[in-house]
């Protein structure tokens, strides 16, 4: 990259990219130097991909940015934020969707339900109350809600069934013999 530039890690696929960077360093196993170089031409591209896309709207990447920057206040308003902005809020809203896919409020959401997830696998001794409030969710009933709408499962459930699936991976051997030789 010739300029430096802040990146927002949105949808959290950087952040994975670099855990499982960092896990490869950390065992240090098999081929994980290849892996590794595997892992950062991966992380390049998306970033070149992430740069070279261009805004067409710039003021749906300020509210992409306020978003990013409010979301565990739970008194963030979507609508209030795109009423500041000083545009029809329809127009805003159509601009936003055009370029992400989805509306503001659906974004908001999704970013919500993200962090949620990271939380749930990173924090697993808070409880739901918790981390519903470090994601900008008052009520944690309708946190649960949203949550289990989103992903198909309950918090809590979630969490057990990815914390499951991790122990799994990690006590499963790296080479099993064939039982035919």
């Amino acid at each position: 990259f010739s300029n430096p530039m802040q990146l927002h890690d949105y949808d959290g696929s950087i952040s994975i990219l670099m855990e499982m960077m960092q896990k490869l360093f950390l065992d240090r196993e098999g081929n994980y130097l290849a892996i590794a170089d595997s892992l950062c031409e991966t992380i390049q591209k998306y970033l070149q991909k992430f740069s070279a896309r261009p805004e067409r709207y710039p003021f749906v990447a300020e509210l992409k940015n306020r978003i990013y920057r409010e979301l565990s206040n739970p008194d963030f308003s979507v609508s209030q934020e795109i009423h500041d902005m000083g545009f029809h809020p329809d127009y805003v809203r159509r601009c936003f969707q055009e370029e992400e896919g989805k509306t503001p409020l659906e974004y908001l959401t999704e970013r919500r339900i993200n962090k949620a997830r990271e939380l749930l696998l990173h924090d697993p001794f808070y409880g739901v109350e918790y981390t519903a409030s470090q994601c900008g969710f008052s009520d944690s009933f309708y946190f649960s809600r949203k949550f289990k709408q989103v992903t198909g499962v309950s918090p809590s459930q979630y969490r057990k069934e990815n914390l499951v699936r991790n122990e799994m991976r990690e006590k499963q051997p790296e080479f099993a013999p064939d039982a035919s030789l």
